[in-house]
């Protein structure tokens, strides 16, 4: 999916894109009780300072990271955020 796909794909289910912070806190907290949590790399919202580009993170470990084009498709899966209340 690209960044646009994987935003919509949230927003249709009530959730959205986890932010860096969001998903270091669980991947370093609670990443035991994560499933598929270094399978592929998952996009985050409000990370990237470049031009049309992205971040992605947790492929390798949780502090994995790397800048893509936002049109670019290369995650399979998209891990979302849901607020509790």
């Amino acid at each position: 999916q690209t960044w646009f796909q994987a935003v919509r794909y949230c927003n249709d289910r009530g959730a959205r894109l986890c932010t860096w912070d969001e998903y270091f806190n669980a991947c370093t907290v609670q990443g035991a009780f994560m499933s598929g949590l270094f399978d592929d790399w998952e996009w985050f919202d409000g990370t990237a300072d470049h031009t049309h580009t992205a971040v992605q993170g947790g492929r390798y470990q949780c502090k994995s990271e790397r800048s893509i084009g936002a049109v670019d498709a290369e995650i399979h899966t998209t891990r979302c955020c849901y607020r509790l209340r």
